[in-house]
């Protein structure tokens, strides 16, 4: 079974809007990713029975104290 075939039993109808975002790790993170995630724009849905999925993963990138984070955000509703 694929990764979509997979993705697609799990959200059961569901609707799914989101995106992946790969920011470096710095002395200002948090103020990158607040503003990267703002700027996809998903909190503006009009739609008042959407929930809000996030997932972050921070990945080594070999050399010392350089990393990236990973983040995968997700606006869901369900199907009626």
């Amino acid at each position: 079974m694929s990764h979509n075939e997979r993705v697609c039993r799990e959200l059961r109808g569901a609707v799914l809007n989101g995106a992946v975002l790969a920011l470096p790790f710095s002395d200002g993170y948090a103020a990158a990713v607040t503003d990267a995630v703002l700027n996809t724009g998903l909190h503006r849905t009009p739609d008042e029975h959407v929930k809000f999925a996030v997932a972050a993963h921070v990945e080594p990138l070999g050399t010392a104290w350089m990393c990236c984070i990973w983040l995968y955000i997700a606006a869901v509703r369900e199907a009626c």
